[in-house]
């Protein structure tokens, strides 16, 4: 949603996720999002997995070890927990994590 509000609007993206929660009504205006959403179904080898208790205390881990985000925490303990060993993301935190292989979409 925010790199389609960045495009559509003209918007640093630093400023979009002000511009959304100001304006929140241009959230229903957006569909790149809903339409991924909708079509994650069709994805080749994906598999959705869930989250328990027990993920948590890995995050809480590896957020102290790596500096990350609660958010990028989970996900990181998420794939620990799964065997994942591979993400796509242009996010540098993951960077600090030496077993994850990265790729940048």
């Amino acid at each position: 949603m925010i790199a389609e509000v960045v495009e559509r609007y003209k918007i640093e993206p630093k400023f979009a996720v002000k511009y959304l929660k100001k304006k929140w009504e241009s959230v229903r205006e957006l569909g790149k999002a809903r339409d991924a959403i909708l079509n994650i179904g069709a994805i080749e080898n994906l598999k959705i997995v869930g989250i328990d208790y027990d993920v948590f205390g890995i995050a809480l881990e590896y957020s102290g070890h790596y500096g990350l985000l609660s958010n990028d925490a989970i996900h990181l303990a998420t794939m620990k927990k799964h065997g994942i060993t591979s993400i796509a993301t242009n996010d540098r935190d993951f960077e600090r994590v030496e077993w994850l292989n990265i790729r940048k979409p």
